[in-house]
């Protein structure tokens, strides 16, 4: 069973954070959890190709899912949208 508490440095608490205040994850767990699905898409590079695919579409579903949840947020000017992407990835 996974331990429900994990501490983390300032640094990284802070940018995931900073994610959830932009609105691009609904809480902590979301960023958490994407995070390790980077980490385990990374550690499985070797993967075939209907492997990687069926990967994809698996993560395709999910993202569908929470769009049909309203989980998804409204970019109504999308020049806007990139500037704060990028100011916010040049502080990084």
């Amino acid at each position: 069973m996974a331990n429900p508490a994990l501490t983390l440095p300032p640094v990284l608490d802070a940018f995931i954070e900073e994610q959830v205040a932009s609105g691009a994850y609904r809480d902590r767990d979301a960023v958490i959890a994407d995070a390790v699905d980077l980490l385990r898409e990374r550690a499985t590079d070797h993967m075939d190709d209907e492997t990687r695919l069926a990967r994809l579409n698996a993560k395709l579903k999910k993202a569908i899912d929470g769009l049909d949840r309203g989980e998804g947020i409204e970019i109504t000017d999308l020049d806007a949208y990139f500037d704060g992407v990028m100011k916010r990835v040049r502080v990084g």
